[in-house]
């Protein structure tokens, strides 16, 4: 049987719902304002909180059928499985913002969809406590490939020329 999660209103809110018959179930207690994607086993979904108006980019991971309690993953980040579900890409950005967000291959336990997760989630300054097999100097805009030596992505620039245009 397939599974399909897919984020819908209620009332005037967000929340995540599955769908692995003919009744859709919520998965998330309270709003969201993004899901950002699910567990290779199906057994997890990974959603952006809506926090009313406040903005607080944590990423809270949710049982998909509610059968343990939800936890804060990471701070300022994305994230995506291998395929093979051996490893969790997580795009961490520094605290501070000024510096450039790296891309980090955190190694699974087999039958697991998480590394042992920090209180209050993963940050760029505890990243280094992981079994981090690979880290990739290209923050955002990363797309994991079938191998760890194989990755995509693209690279934003932007050239502005300004001219004086004398208006009479």
């Amino acid at each position: 049987m397939c599974t399909l999660f897919f984020r819908a209103v209620e009332g005037s809110r967000n929340f995540a719902y599955r769908l692995d018959g003919r009744v859709p179930r919520k998965i998330t207690p309270a709003p969201i304002l993004v899901l950002a994607g699910c567990s290779p086993d199906g057994q997890w979904v990974a959603a952006l909180p809506d926090h009313g108006g406040e903005r607080r980019n944590i990423k809270m991971i949710y049982p998909a059928r509610g059968d343990s309690l939800p936890f804060v993953l990471c701070q300022s980040c994305t994230l995506v499985w291998s395929r093979d579900g051996k490893f969790l890409y997580l795009t961490l950005s520094a605290s501070g913002g000024n510096v450039k967000a790296s891309t980090h291959a955190i190694k699974l336990r087999p039958g697991t969809a998480f590394p042992t997760v920090p209180l209050g989630g993963i940050t760029a300054e505890n990243v280094t406590s992981l079994p981090v097999a690979k880290v990739y100097q290209r923050g955002h805009h990363f797309y994991a490939g079938v191998e760890l030596s194989t990755y995509a992505g693209y690279q934003e620039t932007t050239q502005r020329n300004i001219y004086r245009i004398p208006l009479e």
